[in-house]
């Protein structure tokens, strides 16, 4: 199928590979990506074989509120997609300063215990579009700003997803909390896939249309914070939503999820209004 708004190509059955004895582990968040790949997993290779997974301290930097945010989101798509989520008990302290065993610690667990052949995470395009910064120790806020201003088409995803040109949210580029040391990792190790790391959000948004699974985007959680504790509601400041709410926008697609605070809307249309004029220096 063809994927709006960038017209990419994308074959499900070239980003969902075959199983052998073992099943499909999904890593979960319950965000727009996870849940989808979980549905289409579903989908492809059935109930009976796949897996739902998630752990606390993965996304949060071991941030108490933060954990229950996460497990609030991931049990919302456990209970959405009709399957239980399994938690999978992690080394903190390993995890953070030797990723690559971790994972093959990890592997084995899961491999051991619940038959995983592999984990398929919810990575998209823009996750590896700052792998040459979040790896240079050396790149500071103002070199990577430069740097993709020094080539805005190769750097267009950049530019548009973090705002560069309002300076909103230009500091994830080398801040958000991607370690450089994941990306080596995740090339040497096969038991990681990764369906949608040539999508951007938008894209994925179009993939869930196509399939018929718009309204269950409209369900999932991509709010961290603790609105999402009430109600699904999203705070509607934070990078995760504006990740979110550019996505629909730029798709031209509406976005039902609610939002406590309209920042994201006023932060799109100040994008908006800066990406037409041309850039001084």
């Amino acid at each position: 199928m063809i994927l709006k708004p960038t017209n990419t190509e994308y074959n499900i059955s070239d980003h969902f590979p075959p199983l052998t004895t073992g099943k499909a582990g999904i890593a979960l968040s319950g965000g727009l990506e996870s849940t989808l790949i979980a549905r289409i997993a579903l989908d492809v290779y059935g109930e009976d074989r796949v897996v739902f997974l998630y752990s606390d301290d993965m996304f949060t930097k071991s941030n108490h509120d933060g954990n229950i945010n996460v497990k609030i989101n991931v049990t919302n798509a456990g209970e959405l997609l009709g399957k239980e989520v399994i938690h999978v008990p992690i080394d903190v302290e390993l995890h953070t300063t030797d990723k690559m065993t971790s994972a093959e610690k990890i592997s084995k667990y899961l491999l051991d215990n619940y038959q995983v052949e592999w984990v398929m995470w919810g990575f998209t395009k823009l996750f590896f579009d700052v792998a040459e910064f979040k790896e240079d120790p050396t790149a500071t806020h103002e070199t990577i700003i430069a740097k993709c201003y020094s080539d805005p088409i190769k750097y267009i995803g950049i530019i548009e997803e973090f705002h560069l040109v309002t300076g909103i949210f230009s500091e994830y580029v080398k801040d958000l909390d991607i370690p450089g040391n994941v990306y080596p990792m995740l090339r040497a190790n096969d038991k990681i896939k990764r369906p949608f790391d040539t999508l951007n959000k938008s894209e994925v948004i179009d993939l869930y249309s196509q399939l018929g699974y718009l309204d269950l985007a409209y369900k999932t959680h991509s709010c961290v914070t603790d609105t999402i504790r009430n109600d699904h509601t999203h705070c509607g400041i934070c990078f995760n939503c504006q990740q979110r709410f550019d996505a629909f926008a730029k798709l031209g697609v509406i976005d039902n999820t609610k939002y406590a605070h309209d920042d994201v809307r006023h932060a799109w249309d100040l994008l908006q209004d800066q990406l037409k004029k041309p850039r001084s220096g």
